[in-house]
């Protein structure tokens, strides 16, 4: 079913996503978008639209699919959140310090242990003395490993996680892995496409949502009502209140960590 007014235009059906779709694909300066679930193919659409100069918005839930991924690339996160990692000078510095000072331990103490073997087998010289050099070199090699262990243990490498575009996902009130879960769930299905038209309704920022599924939108034109809409939505991403994933945590998830 479609009808329109000078103001807004309705759509309910399953091709109630069509013109939202094609507004998407075809935005100028920005878009904004609140939807409690996601599809990795739109969300990569999103991707793509940043890339060529789009400022992007995005609010959703921690209800979207694969919200603790795995190594898997098509998951929706890895979409959006990037690697940063920073390499610590001072610790690198002192990785180097700890390796050549194994090195050396080791090459003394073989060197040693060598002659003094030598001394004792070749020219059948054997005496205390020797014994305890042996010891000696013995010592070196295990002050050899501690030093080669220390240096294993120092993290060069230190990661930090961000999002390709400014992403709020809104902890769900049923989610009980967490104890700071929000009030209410953020169940809206809103878009805003150059702070000139709007979309409200039923669908979801999903490939079933916009083509498939039977559901509303309403085209909203009036400038006053877009304003309000974008100011509601401005609103809500700065919500200080409201509990929403660290994506530190979520990178973590993603990404693997080099420590050395």
């Amino acid at each position: 079913m479609y009808t329109s007014s000078s103001d807004s235009e309705i759509y309910i059906g399953q091709k109630a996503g069509k013109d939202l779709y094609n507004a998407l694909s075809k935005a100028k300066k920005s878009i904004k978008i609140i939807s409690p679930y996601l599809t990795a193919s739109l969300v990569s659409e999103l991707v793509r639209l940043q890339k060529e100069g789009i400022d992007i918005q995005l609010i959703t839930s921690d209800n979207i699919e694969d919200y603790y991924p795995n190594q898997k690339k098509e998951s929706i996160l890895y979409e959006v959140v990037t690697q940063v990692r920073k390499t610590s000078k001072a610790k690198k510095a002192q990785r180097k310090m700890l390796n050549t000072l194994s090195m050396v331990f080791t090459v003394v103490s073989a060197v040693i242990a060598v002659a003094m073997l030598i001394s004792i087998f070749y020219y059948n010289k054997d005496n205390n003395a020797q014994y305890y050099t042996l010891g000696i070199a013995f010592l070196g090699f295990v002050a050899a490993q501690v030093a080669r262990s220390k240096s294993n243990d120092i993290r060069v490498f230190y990661y930090s996680y961000k999002t390709i575009f400014p992403i709020k996902v809104y902890y769900s009130p049923y989610n009980r892995d967490v104890d700071h879960s929000n009030k209410f769930f953020i169940h809206s299905k809103v878009y805003v496409i150059d702070e000139n038209i709007a979309f409200l309704g039923s669908l979801n920022f999903t490939s079933k949502g916009l083509k498939s599924n039977y559901e509303t939108c309403i085209k909203v034109r009036d400038r006053k009502a877009v304003y309000e809409i974008s100011k509601e939505f401005d609103n809500l991403f700065e919500d200080k209140t409201l509990a929403q994933v660290d994506f530190n945590m979520v990178g973590k998830h993603i990404y693997k960590e080099a420590k050395n």
